[in-house]
């Protein structure tokens, strides 16, 4: 897929998951890379330009961005959202009223739908479809670059240890953090996280800091059964 925003081309799988009695099929189509979309901005920056997409890479380094490791985002930034929505509460602030009415318009907030940063047509990867794959991230991950327990990558979705940016940057080829769109309170939104500690991993995800700079992958709407 060619991203029409930037040039900028990915691989992209089919996922395909079977209920345990064999009775039930699904399929999405997801990003076999992290999104790297947007303006390089340094570590530790400030100040936040709402009218542009702006990612950090890795240790400043755009290289880490361009090859593979994808860019960094803080939550309300890969859903698109101004600044702000990082530390209040998406239904108490007017500049987040977008994704607040987005989540009020379905039953089970683990199914929204929403583009965020992704390109036309894809959206971030749901909370539901996380659930859809596996809870032994060893089909997952890449083969490579993980500090310990790599991946034998049977699903294709190659997802690397890419690190992160909280007070800095730090666990590069140890953990991996994708932002889910699910915010659970002010200050701190679901993510789903691996760890090279374990192959094991939580597919409704964890609690964590918004303000912290995590990855991004992205599915397609079209062909989806999964989506309500």
């Amino acid at each position: 897929f060619e991203d029409p925003r930037d040039n900028r081309k990915y691989k992209y799988v089919e996922f395909i998951w079977h209920s345990e009695d064999g009775k039930s099929r699904d399929t999405f189509y997801v990003m076999a890379e992290n999104l790297n979309y947007g303006k390089m901005v340094l570590g530790g920056t400030t100040k936040f330009d709402d009218k542009v997409t702006e990612k950090l890479c890795y240790v400043d380094d755009e290289w880490f961005c361009d090859n593979h490791f994808g860019g960094l985002y803080s939550w309300a930034e890969a859903m698109n959202l101004p600044k702000v929505c990082d530390s209040v509460a998406v239904d108490s602030n007017e500049a987040c009223k977008s994704f607040a009415d987005a989540v009020k318009k379905v039953s089970d907030p683990r199914v929204v739908r929403w583009q965020g940063i992704c390109p036309e047509g894809w959206h971030i990867m749901t909370q539901y479809e996380w659930q859809h794959t596996t809870d032994n991230s060893s089909y997952l991950r890449s083969k490579i670059l993980w500090e310990e327990n790599a991946g034998l990558n049977g699903s294709g979705m190659s997802i690397i240890p890419a690190g992160n940016y909280g007070v800095d940057f730090s666990d590069s080829r140890v953990l991996a953090g994708l932002w889910i769109p699910k915010e659970l309170s002010s200050e701190n939104a679901k993510l789903l996280y691996m760890s090279s500690t374990t192959t094991l991993f939580k597919q409704d995800g964890n609690s964590y800091n918004k303000i912290a700079f995590q990855s991004v992958r992205c599915v397609m709407d079209a062909n989806n059964t999964l989506i309500h």
